[in-house]
């Protein structure tokens, strides 16, 4: 039974806190709820002096989670620990707390006693703030809001990139407000606006679609008249907040005893649902109000029959107090639902673009280049050349010896940026034989490649010698013994593997996902099938704790059921590996779970069904020749959290199975990522954070001679936890007691080295310390940051640099990446984003890397892909040369930023398929306004190109008036008299006449004449579909 939403919390005790009184014993979610109410209470500003900036973020995002219009978080802009280029953030959460703290009604803003009374704002600052609502059919004069702009000091661009920009470009005007993470776009049908949307100011393609918007800014001048914030924000009340004894403290400054309202954390889960025996009416009648605070109208069956107080907004735990007589429940306690919203980002409508993978996005001057006729060379950038013809542009590379090549627009599809396997290549020599033989090398290298997959895939391709067993009940029983929701993206890898082992034919399947997407659980389901049936599975592991945290799991999930488990790594004696041996010879074992140990000559299977094996790229050159042989004979699953880029999977397409989960798990949060110079009281405010709610942390500090310093150091700090190093140096017993000891719960900090990096899920620990974070790689940090932030709380990662360290521009780019992918199933763009900046490494095995670095890693997956073709039988298309005499480019008064119109241009070239084409036209369309009738020209022309691949149509020329089609000699099967019937009854409105020419090769023309026919070509268009099914 619902009733109309009620405050919480007395008048009485809101009345204690503004006369000064010191009130005790709240938990988080608690304070959260009271600092509302008594802001609506009160309506004036009240800020809440935390013990470190750390606390007071996180109790903002547990504020704004539970009402996003009052709370806002003030951080410090003179701390030692902020690096330079990291700040952009904390310049958005402190305009948020500006803006939101001028206006009538009160804001709740938690800082630090530094953060509020720094004087840095500027005096009239609420008088300067503007205003404006923005909606779909709202009728807006653009000059008015031009006016708007320029008095709020934004700078008129051509292309709006940059904060505080804006730009006006027929139909279109772009702006970007310093608080959002991206600029808005409207577009106007004259003075109605038509559309709104957020866009990339990379690419400038649409985010998302808005219905309404408002902008309101204040002009970032610089002036002299600053006041505090505890100033700017007056008539505001003050508070101070404490934690003692793992509850927070509302400090009042007179001097009457404390009030403990003692409410703790509530659990349905550990206060309800673990007492089989208790009463639901004997347990609600300790509290006089019982509240449920939702986002949503569900509610939990066990509400039934309840007289309860509904509250809008969203919780991470409830609380209790049976001295206060109140019980609060939330909707997260039932229904696992609470997440942090993003921030400066306008919810997420319909997305109306699809970004094309074929792009020189960001190309810049000096930057490495691959022709496929002439080699490695430098980009020069865009040129206009003169010829016959008349003005031609392209773009200029420079190869050895300031040799220079001009490559026209149309010809972009020659060239792609460089990306090696990490070693910097030398340039090519022009009219060298050396280029040459290093595609012939590489080419026998991808043939090589190819036969070997080739290879095993056709010993795939023989019947399996048995059968598993259908799906059945148990495998019911396992799934909902499975404690999270399952994703749609699980949900079909498990149909995928299924069905896979429900066929004939072997199973040879990749699983990509994100780290922490639930790739366990499908490689779980699959043994237990094989179990089922009979059959032994084997689980093969990169590391020794990895295989122990997959044991711990598969024990967890499947010993209940009866299956036999076992593990054989190097943490496990001699005898005891012994034993394992004997139990697997004499079959006693169902599932065997190890490292390369298992790949050991005195390992012998019997009746194995199938093989997981997890990141298999981590395994060296030698196991992986034991693997590819043990393959040929059992079903492979195999697990990465390492997205493969997609120009590799084109190559592969059809020799491998690929299931991605890209879909999150409901209750995974973002992991909110910091990149810091290194301060021990910086260090110690985390810790504090996690230690006071319980959880653990990791300290990854990776220099093995100071790991005991370290522990050392945190200890004197924290006596009251326990604080252990570990690395790979120590023995193995050792090693593996401490890992165990830190799943379990019984250390509260691991200070460690980077064994972590694969393995261990503990969902209690939230707190990730990186120290010299610059010195690893992107995709490293990526896995080591997926370490937490597995359970329902808010995770964090700390990134630490030496103090005043200058950054390199790789390492800058990487922890920016890193830092700005804080998205769940970011993992394939910061994938893509290291092959940029560290080169492709390994990723084909080790013999392949040194022709990658030779050709670049495009070229090599492009070769790959021919000699796939090549071995299934088929051909590279073929697509005639089509000149044309009139205008066809897209101009620069159109797109003004060169590097942007360089990279549609290549697009247009690159594009295979008339999708690609419609893609780019309404790219182009969204991002830029109509197109121009000469790049109408461009788009159609290549779309016509695209209509005759693999024709007898050799050539086009098409002129203003008339087109000459040239055919390739035909072949004896080819119908002359059908097709010369079908062009004469060729009838359009703009067709003047044609004629036939006979060649000397025995080929044919076909020319056209005709009345304008720009910029649609569509008289072409016509001719080519009446004669297609003949040529």
């Amino acid at each position: 039974m619902k009733h109309k939403t009620d405050t919480v919390f007395k008048e009485s005790l809101l009345e204690k806190i503004l006369g000064g009184g010191t009130i005790s014993g709240f938990t988080s979610d608690c304070l959260v709820v009271l600092l509302l109410e008594l802001s609506f209470y009160i309506k004036k500003n009240i800020l809440v002096f935390m013990e470190n900036s750390e606390f007071a973020f996180d109790f903002y995002n547990k504020g704004y989670e539970y009402n996003k219009k009052v709370f806002s978080y003030l951080p410090e802009t003179k701390s030692k620990s902020n690096v330079p280029g990291f700040d952009k953030e904390s310049s958005r959460y402190r305009k948020e707390s500006l803006l939101k703290s001028s206006r009538d009604f009160g804001v709740v803003c938690f800082g630090t006693t530094l953060s509020f009374n720094e004087i840095v704002v500027p005096k009239r600052y609420r008088r300067e703030i503007k205003s404006l609502d923005l909606y779909v059919g709202a009728l807006l004069n653009r000059d008015k809001i031009i006016n708007f702009l320029d008095g709020l000091n934004y700078k008129k661009v051509d292309m709006v990139e940059n904060l505080n920009e804006y730009a006006f470009r027929g139909d279109l005007l772009d702006f970007f407000p310093s608080h959002l993470r991206n600029p808005i776009r409207l577009s106007f049908s004259f003075e109605e606006v038509e559309s709104i949307c957020v866009f990339d100011p990379i690419n400038q393609h649409p985010i998302s679609y808005l219905e309404k918007t408002v902008l309101k800014d204040v002009s970032d001048s610089q002036v002299s008249d600053n006041i505090s914030f505890k100033d700017h924000s007056s008539p505001a009340f003050s508070l101070f907040c404490e934690m003692r004894d793992d509850v927070f403290h509302l400090v009042g400054s007179n001097k009457t005893k404390d009030v403990d309202l003692f409410f703790s954390v509530f659990s349905f889960v550990k206060d309800i649902g673990a007492k089989k025996n208790l009463r639901k009416s004997k347990f609600l009648s300790f509290f006089d109000n019982t509240y449920y605070v939702s986002n949503s109208e569900k509610t939990p069956d066990f509400l039934e029959g309840i007289a309860y107080k509904h509250i809008t907004g969203s919780l991470e735990s409830g609380f209790w107090s049976k001295k206060e007589k109140i019980l609060v429940f939330c909707e997260n306690d039932f229904f696992d639902v609470y997440s942090q919203s993003s921030r400066w980002q306008p919810k997420k409508a319909t997305t109306k673009t699809i970004v094309t993978s074929k792009n020189l996005s960001n190309i810049k001057f000096g930057d490495l280049i691959v022709h496929e006729s002439f080699g490695i060379g430098l980009y020069r950038g865009p040129i206009e050349k003169s010829f016959m013809v008349g003005v031609r542009e392209g773009v200029e590379l420079e190869f050895k010896d300031n040799t220079r090549v001009f490559v026209s627009m149309d010809q972009l599809s020659l060239i792609h940026r460089y990306i090696g396997s990490g070693k910097k290549p030398v340039l090519s020599a022009l009219g060298s034989k050396k280029w040459k033989n290093e595609v012939n090398k590489a080419k026998e290298s991808a043939k090589e490649v190819v036969y070997e997959i080739f290879a095993l895939y056709s010993k795939k391709l023989k019947k399996r010698g048995f059968s598993y067993e259908k799906e059945n009940d148990l495998d019911g029983v396992l799934a909902s013994s499975f404690s999270f929701l399952e994703t749609p993206d699980q949900k079909k890898a498990f149909q995928d593997v299924f069905d896979d082992m429900n066929s004939d034919i072997p199973m040879d399947r990749l699983i990509s996902g994100d780290v922490g997407f639930g790739k366990t659980e499908v490689a779980i389901r699959a043994m237990f099938k094989a179990y089922l049936s009979n059959k032994v599975s084997v689980l093969l592991c990169p590391t020794t704790i990895l295989a122990d945290q997959h044991f711990i799991t598969c024990k967890e999930r499947l010993s209940q059921l009866g299956v036999s488990i076992s593990l054989l790594s190097r943490f496990k004696s001699r005898k005891e590996q012994l034993q394992t041996l004997a139990m697997l010879e004499n079959g006693k074992i169902d599932v065997l779970i190890g490292t390369h140990r298992l790949l050991s000559e005195d390992v012998k299977f019997v009746n194995v069904g199938l093989l997981v094996i997890d990141e298999e790229h981590r395994f060296g050159v030698s196991h992986k020749e034991k693997i590819r042989s043990f393959k040929n004979r059992i079903d492979v699953l195999t697990l990465t959290a390492t997205p493969i880029p997609r120009t590799l999977q084109q190559a592969l397409v059809g020799l491998k199975d690929l299931t991605t989960i890209k879909t999150p798990p409901v209750s995974r949060k973002p992991i909110n990522t910091f990149v810091k110079y290194f301060s021990w009281p910086l260090i110690f405010s985390h810790i504090q954070k996690e230690i006071n709610r319980r959880g653990q942390v990791y300290f990854l500090y990776n220099d093995t001679k100071s790991i005991p310093f370290v522990v050392k150091k945190i200890q004197n700090r924290f006596k009251r936890s326990v604080v252990v190093g570990a690395s790979g140096k120590m023995e193995s017993k050792e090693l593996e007691e401490t890992v165990l000891a830190f799943f379990e719960g019984s250390i509260d900090v691991l200070v460690c080295t980077t064994i972590i990096e694969s393995g261990l899920d503990v969902t209690n620990a939230n707190t990730m310390i990186i120290n010299n974070a610059q010195n690893f790689g992107l995709a490293q940090l990526y896995q080591i940051r997926g370490r937490v932030g597995r359970g329902k709380r808010q995770a964090s990662c700390l990134l630490l640099l030496p103090p005043k360290k200058v950054l390199e521009k790789d390492s800058y780019n990487r922890l920016k990446a890193i830092e700005q992918n804080t998205a769940l199933g970011s993992g394939y763009a910061i994938s893509q984003k290291d092959l940029e900046i560290r080169g492709s490494g390994s990723l084909f095995g080790y013999k392949q890397s040194g022709h990658i670095t030779s050709v670049g890693f495009e070229m090599y997956c492009n070769l790959l892909k021919e000699e796939v073709k090549i071995k299934k039988g088929g051909n590279a298309k073929d697509y005639p040369l089509i000149n044309i005499s009139v205008l066809a480019k897209i101009p620069r008064s159109y797109i003004k930023k060169e590097s942007l119109r360089v990279d549609y241009y290549y697009q247009i070239s690159k594009a295979t398929k008339k999708k690609e084409v419609d893609i780019i036209i309404n790219n182009l369309e969204i991002g830029f306004g109509v197109l121009p009738d000469e790049t109408r020209i461009l788009t159609n022309t290549t779309l016509l190109k695209i209509l005759l691949a693999d024709t007898l149509i050799k050539k086009v020329e098409i002129c203003e008036t008339n087109a000459l089609f040239v055919l390739k000699p035909a072949g004896q099967d080819f119908n002359l008299t059908g097709f010369l019937k079908s062009v004469q009854n060729f009838n359009h409105h703009d067709l003047v006449n044609y004629n036939f020419e006979n060649n000397s090769d025995s080929s044919l023309n076909i020319s056209l004449k005709y009345f304008d026919i720009f910029p649609s070509l569509e008289l072409l268009f016509s001719f080519v579909g009446s004669i297609k099914r003949l040529i």
